[in-house]
C-alpha cells in the first residue's frame, strides 16, 4: 500500500529541492512555485513501477503538470513537456537539430573501421567494438 509522506518528510523534500537563491521550482516545468500555487509531492520513479516512497525519490511539482504524469517518471514528463514547448515554439516545424539542441546533444565526428568479423566505431577518446554476425540462412 502506498504510504503518505509525513510533514517532516515533506520539509526534507523541500530542503533538497530549494535552489541556491532560496527559490522553489517545479521539478517538471522548472517554473517558480509561489505560496498560492497548488503543489503535489510525487515519485520521480513511479510507485506503480516499484519506485520507493523515500525522500530521494520524491519531488515537488505543480499540480497541473503532475496531472499529465500517468505512470511515467517525472524525468519523462519533464522531457515530454520540453518537447511539447518546442513544437509550440516552432509551430510544429521542427528539425532534428532542434531536438539535438533540446537534449544537449553535440555534433561529434566518428571513425568507422570494418572487417569480416568486427566493426570498430569511435572518436579520439573512445572506441567500441561490435562483432558482425552472419545468418547462414539469408543470402549475402
Amino acid at each position: 500500500m502506498k504510504r503518505q509522506l509525513t510533514d517532516f518528510e515533506k520539509q526534507e523534500v523541500r530542503k533538497v529541492q530549494f535552489e541556491s537563491d532560496g527559490s522553489l521550482r517545479c521539478f517538471i516545468s522548472g517554473e517558480l512555485i509561489s505560496e498560492c500555487d497548488q503543489i503535489e509531492y510525487d515519485h520521480i520513479h513511479p510507485y506503480s513501477k516499484d519506485g520507493e516512497t523515500d525522500i530521494a525519490n520524491i519531488r515537488i511539482v505543480l499540480k497541473d503538470y503532475n496531472r499529465r504524469k500517468s505512470d511515467q517518471s517525472l524525468y519523462d514528463v519533464r522531457d515530454n513537456l520540453k518537447l511539447d514547448r518546442l513544437f509550440e515554439k516552432k509551430q510544429n516545424n521542427i528539425k532534428l537539430q532542434d531536438i539535438f539542441e533540446l537534449k544537449n546533444i553535440e555534433r561529434q565526428n566518428i571513425h568507422i573501421q570494418a572487417n569480416d568479423h568486427l566493426v570498430i566505431i569511435g572518436d579520439d577518446s573512445e572506441k567500441r567494438e561490435f562483432f558482425l554476425l552472419h545468418d547462414k540462412i539469408l543470402p549475402d
